[in-house]
């Protein structure tokens, strides 16, 4: 099973980053407006739209704001045989962060 590992700089502090990941239901307004234009929470998932239309559920599986850690996976969707996604927030210096996103 592949895996994917992002590493991405920011200039922002990691508390102000960490502030907008673990925002489970605004991801659309937060974190990655756009690329996702909408997200609504349904129980314990949320039901994201991309901008090219697909729409999938994103069922929440933890939060340890110690870490700056929000872990996700996607259930049940045709044609995904597996997935899971982490997302945890590392500071980089006083003004600066990193996400390190894994699926």
């Amino acid at each position: 099973m592949a895996s994917i590992r992002k590493d991405i700089p920011i200039n922002a502090p990691a508390d102000t980053i960490w502030d907008a990941v673990r925002d489970f239901g605004a991801v659309h307004q937060r974190l990655n407006p756009g690329f996702v234009t909408d997200c609504r929470l349904d129980g314990n998932a949320r039901i994201v739209t991309f901008h090219n239309g697909n729409v999938i559920s994103e069922e929440f599986v933890d939060c340890d704001d110690a870490r700056r850690r929000l872990v996700y996976a996607i259930l049940g969707r045709e044609g995904i045989r597996h997935y899971n996604g982490s997302v945890q927030v590392l500071e980089d210096g006083e003004a600066r962060s990193r996400i390190i996103w894994i699926i």
